[in-house]
């Protein structure tokens, strides 16, 4: 009981530090996930921003003689 009693006690504080810091801050989140987009750009180096690329077009191997187009 008294794990469970620290733990809400820590949380209940960690809240009240994000509330007060995001009452002086009100771009927080922003901030946050600007942040992490950074720190985590080895994983998608493509910019949060940018537009997902076209599909490409099938193969022409790929595609039954039958229901090739004639040129």
């Amino acid at each position: 009981m008294k794990a469970l009693k620290l733990v809400a006690i820590s949380y209940l504080i960690k809240t009240l530090l994000v509330g007060i810091a995001w009452f002086f801050i009100p771009d927080l989140p922003q901030r946050a996930s600007t942040f992490v987009r950074r720190a985590c750009g080895f994983v998608d180096p493509a910019p949060a921003s940018a537009e997902p690329a076209p599909p490409e077009a099938p193969v022409a191997a790929a595609v039954p003689a039958s229901i090739q187009p004639t040129r």
